[in-house]
């Protein structure tokens, strides 16, 4: 069984994650930007082992924090193939990653940025920029949805698509706070 803790951090306001495996005690920080020590630091009073930094997508405020983490728990990164920054296990669409006995599954999400995915672990879902509280991610950051007309909506349409068979409708985001963007 997994254990999800939500971490508000840093001046952006992003969202960083523990994902703790319960039987296992092992577990994976999620995007710890900004304030790594303090993940690791609930990681630690949880009892939990940190073998893994995972992150959505490689732009600065998601992996600001990877070298601190890494320093701290001698965890391995796992990121999208495409990704520019340090990682030690590459990962494509479809592909799972272990943590303890969860099963993490990868969802390639280009759009935001060309590395993006989403997880899908225990049925808790990890969106990164993805998606929005209340709204769909940004797209204009990427130079493929400048350049492709049509490519952003298109790649919304496509996520939040995903998003609702894979896991359902998700709890912070209704069909209605996605209006236009759904299929």
């Amino acid at each position: 069984m997994a254990r999800v803790e939500q971490f508000q951090v840093g001046p952006m306001a992003n969202f960083a994650y523990l994902l703790g495996c319960e039987e296992t005690r092992v577990a994976a920080l999620i995007d710890p930007c900004f304030e790594p020590e303090r993940l690791v630091t609930n990681a630690k009073e949880l009892g939990y082992r940190v073998e893994w930094v995972i992150n959505t997508h490689g732009h600065h405020d998601h992996v600001n924090g990877n070298d601190r983490a890494i320093e701290l728990t001698g965890a391995k990164v796992a990121a999208h193939s495409k990704a520019i920054f340090h990682v030690n296990q590459y990962l494509n669409h479809g592909d799972t990653l272990q943590v303890g006995n969860i099963t993490v599954e990868v969802l390639h999400t280009p759009g935001h940025a060309h590395d993006s995915v989403c997880l899908v672990a225990d049925r808790h879902l990890f969106t990164g920029d993805t998606l929005f509280v209340g709204e769909c991610g940004r797209t204009d950051l990427s130079s493929k949805a400048r350049a492709i007309p049509g490519y952003a909506t298109s790649a919304r349409r496509r996520h939040v698509a995903l998003v609702l068979e894979t896991c359902g409708p998700v709890h912070l985001y209704s069909r209605s706070s996605l209006r236009g963007y759904c299929a």
